[in-house]
């Protein structure tokens, strides 16, 4: 079977936007529909003043034989929309036919935009619009809605609140729906900060706040998207065995490691407890603080020693090889012998520990390439960044691998079907990424780890490079979890880069610890992403799926973010916690979109 790809070029007001489809229909069509949906705005006009309006955004839907993904900015220059609008589009498209449940490998969408919308807050109303085209449900009029969206269809927190309620009390509009950390705001036109359900009702407007789109979506359409599932979704107990494993070498590891005692001691107490996400949490971090310091010293010594150029070369050399291993790690993980429907459909999440490693390993190479000299610096940089990659590709990567073949379903996928509908996954991540990329590199400039080794945007290139060699065709069952594997990190990648800026992320890279954030906005995240990924995979796992991959991975995440939270290091906690809540429930919404297929 040939994978179609469908290149949609649309040049209009001097940006190109380029996308790709792919595949046949495993499951319901969708006849071609359109609507019009609300998008919240907020800007400052030529005075300076704030003001801010509602853009009627269309949003179109159908299954074809040969989709695409189009978006039209109509009188981009006068009106001010751009690349941040192109990564809202692309990301809300690729989170809705998740979580929709059709086959992303036959969904054809377009954008239209004729107002001044730019910036990634409209991006949880195009989600719920989409859905709404998607599922072909009847939009309630006068609501309306800001935030961002994650991967796992969690809202985050956007500026301009306030104007934008304004703006919708003064069209009619009788409610409006924000994240969470959005529920006080400073108010520019009045110079104070106000809390929003009351700033609301006084405009006639009532405020109502939504983590995800599972709760903002029966607000837009009376309908739900899946059943509430309270809880916590089940480790099964062959998948607590492995957790229990992997954590007690884990800890065992620590002194080895040459970790501080006072992390040895609170890793073991936590094992002891029998808490094995906390202990499982803190051995990680500090194995990876262990490393990066071990890797500095050594790497001050050898530059003491035979000076920088040698040990230039030297880590030159030591990417090239473990960006080698990386890539042999990733294909030997994936094998799908052996393993079920819902396996198949984990590994990729599984695999994104290496195949990030593989891109961070590349990049460090980029980054010397680039350099006319270096300094002991970039040097001990690079080395820490190295020092993260070993750890994933021996440690932390198999541990993840180990957790997805102790955890068989019982739901059933025929090889053909899973092949399908993982390309067509694949496409839709690498479109999301790319988006992300571009709002990056136009947008940001690069503020997020710049001029290191270890800046982000240099994995993101050399992923950029892998997932655009994406071969066309249908490849067998190893290989198409290979692609989704890396085009899952790309798209995880993407999006930790944009909504960086929205959380006040910045001074970070690989190897590296953040330097600062907006504490509140970043606890909203980590807690709403916590909530949201527990659900849709409490959902999967009463349609068959076995979920405790991704249970672990919450579980774990959020006990990282908790044990860190009161200290000093809560930015870095936070970081590493919502990387693998965004792995878990994206996966969760790929299973929900995977249990629609017929079984065989």
């Amino acid at each position: 079977m040939i994978r179609r790809i469908a290149l949609c070029l649309l040049v209009v007001g001097g940006i190109s936007v380029a996308g790709t489809g792919c595949g046949e229909s495993q499951q319901g069509s969708i006849p071609a529909r359109e609507i019009t949906f609300p998008v919240l705005w907020a800007g400052t006009d030529a005075k300076g003043l704030p003001t801010g309006g509602i853009e009627p955004a269309g949003i179109a839907a159908e299954t074809t034989d040969d989709p695409g993904f189009t978006v039209a900015l109509d009188d981009i220059q006068a009106k001010g929309a751009g690349p941040q609008w192109l990564a809202s589009t692309a990301m809300a498209g690729a989170v809705a036919t998740l979580a929709s449940g059709v086959n992303p490998s036959s969904v054809d969408l377009g954008y239209t935009i004729t107002g001044p919308i730019d910036g990634p807050s409209g991006g949880a109303a195009l989600t719920v619009g989409t859905l709404a085209v998607i599922r072909g449900d009847a939009i309630r009029p006068k609501v309306a809605m800001t935030g961002t969206v994650s991967p796992d269809g969690t809202i985050g927190a956007v500026s301009g609140v306030p104007t934008k309620i304004r703006a919708a009390a003064a069209a009619g509009y009788t409610t409006v729906l924000i994240p969470p950390g959005s529920i006080n705001e400073y108010d520019p036109k009045s110079g104070r900060e106000v809390h929003l359900p009351t700033f609301g009702k006084s405009l006639g407007v009532t405020v109502r706040v939504v983590q995800g789109i599972a709760q903002a979506y029966p607000v837009f359409t009376g309908k739900s998207l899946a059943p509430p599932i309270t809880g916590t979704p089940d480790i099964t107990p062959q998948a607590q065995s492995v957790a229990r494993r992997i954590t007690r070498r884990s800890v065992a590891a620590l002194s080895a490691a040459g970790a501080p005692a006072s992390d040895v001691q609170a890793a073991t107490r936590a094992l002891a407890a029998g808490n094995l996400p906390l202990a499982y949490a803190v051995a990680l971090d500090a194995r990876q603080r262990a490393a990066r310091s071990t890797a500095a010293a050594r790497t001050r010594t050898a530059i003491a020693q035979s000076g920088l150029e040698s040990v230039k070369a030297r880590l030159v050399s030591q990417a090239a090889s473990l960006a080698t291993q990386a890539e042999a790690a990733t294909t030997r993980d994936a094998n799908p012998a052996g393993l079920d429907a819902g396996q198949w459909m984990t590994l990729p999440a599984a695999l994104g520990w290496v195949t990030y490693a593989q891109a961070n390993a590349q990049g460090v190479g980029t980054f010397f390439g680039q350099q006319d000299r270096v300094t002991e610096t970039s040097l001990v940089d690079a080395a820490r960044v190295l020092a993260d990659v070993r750890l994933a590709i021996a440690t932390f990567g198999p541990d993840a691998v180990a957790m997805v073949r102790a955890s068989p379903s019982t739901r059933t996928m025929s090889e053909a079907d899973a092949v399908a509908f993982l390309s067509g996954d694949t496409n839709f991540m690498v479109r999301a990424g790319a988006a992300n990329k571009d709002l990056y590199e136009k947008v940001s400039r690069g503020q997020v780890g710049a001029g290191t080794a270890g800046d982000i945007l240099l994995s993101f290139n050399a992923l950029s490079g892998t997932v655009a060699q994406t071969p066309q065709q249908q490849d067998p069952l190893l290989a198409e979890i290979v692609q989704s594997a890396r085009a899952l990190t790309f798209y995880v990648l993407g999006n930790t880069l944009v909504t960086g800026s929205s959380l006040g992320l910045s001074g970070f890279g690989l190897g590296s610890d953040p330097t600062t954030a907006a504490p509140a906005r970043l606890e909203y995240a980590v807690t709403a992403s916590a909530a949201g990924t527990d659900a849709w995979l409490g959902y999967d796992q009463a349609q068959g799926w076995n979920v405790s991959p991704g249970a672990w991975s919450s579980a774990w995440g959020t006990a990282m973010y908790t044990s860190l939270k009161t200290g000093p290091r809560r930015t870095a906690g936070a970081v590493i916690a919502l990387n693998e809540l965004w792995y878990a429930g994206i996966n969760g919404l790929m299973l929900r979109a995977a249990a629609q297929v017929p079984a065989p």
